[in-house]
């Protein structure tokens, strides 16, 4: 049975962290360097089959199966015709996908391509792979209590300046339980400009009530699976600093914190809640330029 449509957005929205940019009306894309790293599958293909699924009365949305029959594989190990499901916003601007559709596919974790999903030109290949191999290569943290850390900077669509991603690994062999991203002082920045004074810009939202309820003192979690990887965004599809930091050019750590010994788990607001994941981890610093 297909969840409901509310229960659905509550944990997509929090599984990729995609928060809806401020005017937009459908939730905004990660940058294609966290795309990537999420993803389950990467193929270069054609879409040979697309069937329409029932809608729920309701929702707004479309659900379609798709086929692509796949040319190659840059993630992932296929040797057959990749199946997965894609959901569409058609009010806020999302296309139904056709047969002949080509391209290169970015296969979500959980089987789904992206809303509002169109492939990225074959062109790009070169840029796919080597922003690959830089994901394969990148410096976590040191692991604090099962998760390390690690932080880019990438520039992200229809952003000027470039932004900041910002993931965390289980690297045990038990699931953890990490609070959501919008929770109020999660995750932080510290910027160091060149004046050699730290600067620490604020970075929370206040999350919409009626998707995320208020629990006092409880915070929301994600369960990140052993060896896993999510990104934590407090606000939209990635940490853009530009207007909470003046132009220049800074040296910035992202780090979460959590001492709250509870949480509960995403979508589930009446369920109990459970051990969350406490400590302090922090990222690698970045180089960044604003202008």
């Amino acid at each position: 049975m297909r969840a409901p449509f509310r229960s659905l957005l509550f944990s997509l929205v929090l599984l990729v962290t995609a928060w809806p940019r401020v005017g937009a009306t459908s939730p905004a894309p990660l940058p294609l360097e966290a795309s990537l790293d999420l993803a389950r599958f990467v193929v270069v293909g054609t879409i040979t089959r697309a069937k329409d699924e029932k809608a729920q009365p309701g929702d707004g949305i479309k659900w379609q199966h798709i086929t692509i029959t796949t040319q190659s594989c840059l993630k992932g190990t296929l040797d057959y015709p990749l199946d997965c499901r894609y959901i569409c916003w058609p009010s806020g601007g999302g296309r139904e996908l056709q047969v002949g559709d080509a391209g290169i596919w970015v296969v979500g974790p959980d089987g789904l391509l992206p809303w509002s999903c169109a492939p990225l030109a074959e062109a790009r290949q070169p840029e796919v792979e080597s922003i690959l191999k830089m994901l394969n290569a990148r410096t976590w943290s040191a692991p604090v209590n099962g998760l390390v850390a690690w932080a880019g900077v990438v520039h992200a669509d229809a952003v000027a300046n470039p932004v900041i991603i910002f993931a965390v690994k289980n690297v045990t062999t038990t699931d953890l339980y990490v609070p959501a991203p919008i929770s109020a002082g999660f995750v932080s920045a510290t910027a160091v400009g060149t004046d050699g004074q730290p600067r620490q810009p604020s970075l929370s939202q206040a999350p919409s009530p009626a998707l995320f309820p208020a629990r006092p003192g409880i915070p929301f979690c994600l369960k990140v699976a052993p060896g896993a990887i999510i990104y934590l965004h407090p606000d939209y599809s990635d940490i853009d600093l530009t207007k909470l930091l003046p132009p220049g050019h800074y040296t910035v750590t992202i780090t979460c914190r959590n001492d709250q010994e509870r949480a509960v788990p995403t979508g589930q607001p009446g369920q109990p809640p459970l051990s969350a994941w406490k400590g302090t981890l922090s990222a690698p610093a970045v180089e960044l330029t604003l202008k």
